[in-house]
């Protein structure tokens, strides 16, 4: 075997984690677009200051339940509208984002395999928690469509899962970017900061939750450009 095919066979071991983890960013935001696509996801007592799903997902009481989704059209329109966001996040956003992270968590093996340990367990049990909530949510939007009064103990059930979901797949934004910054490179420590701050605004948004997109988000792109750039890297060591 030559010079050249070893080392395009050993380029090719280090980088697969890395093309993995960009195709799943991808399909990631595929599915945001399909998501944010499907219509009449307006809250039926016409408030305006955050998503219905994202307060699907934060209400507390059977009175906040009733309030978001009002009466029939509007009732019948908007359960529908969050069991077709729900299907697309159970059939690919969840697999999308737990593989985002487990590939990325994969390529930095080297960088602390302690820490990609933790990282896959809190990527798997925050995707365990979505699939839990989903199911949640979608008994909830069949009992309201069909005017039935909700358990109470579902909605006790879903404060936790939302949470915990939330809060590890923020805490692991900050873990993944801790991994990034044991790279050598100033480029990898600004990369490692921004990650970070993005975990903790998504952190802070356990108490503030229109904070929870724009941090969490914040460092999903952020490790999707890291993926991207580690991707491409000719002289990329593991």
């Amino acid at each position: 075997m030559s010079d050249w095919t070893q080392k395009i066979k050993a380029l090719a071991r280090r980088r697969i984690s890395w093309a993995l983890c960009v195709l799943a960013g991808l399909v990631m935001i595929g599915a945001m677009v399909a998501m944010g696509a499907i219509p009449n996801q307006t809250a039926c007592d016409g408030a305006t200051d955050a998503s219905a799903m994202l307060r699907f997902e934060w209400v507390r009481t059977v009175a906040d339940l009733t309030s978001l989704f009002g009466s029939d059209p509007c009732r019948t329109q908007l359960s529908m509208a969050m069991d077709a966001f729900n299907r697309i996040d159970v059939i690919a956003y969840i697999p999308a984002f737990t593989a985002f992270q487990l590939f990325a968590a994969w390529g930095l093996r080297a960088n602390g395999r302690l820490l990609t340990i933790l990282s896959i367990n809190l990527a798997l049990i925050a995707a365990g928690c979505d699939l839990l909530e989903d199911n949640q949510l979608l008994l909830l939007s069949s009992a309201m469509r069909a005017g039935n009064a909700p358990d109470p103990a579902m909605i006790d059930a879903l404060f936790w899962l939302v949470r915990i979901k939330f809060g590890l797949l923020a805490l692991n934004g900050v873990l993944l970017g801790w991994l990034i910054g044991r790279w050598s490179g100033w480029g990898w420590q600004v990369a490692r900061w921004v990650m970070v701050a993005g975990g903790a605004i998504g952190l802070a948004g356990l108490f503030m939750p229109q904070l929870l997109s724009p941090g969490i988000g914040l460092a999903w792109l952020t490790l999707l450009i890291v993926a991207i750039v580690r991707l491409t890297q000719v002289d990329a060591k593991p």
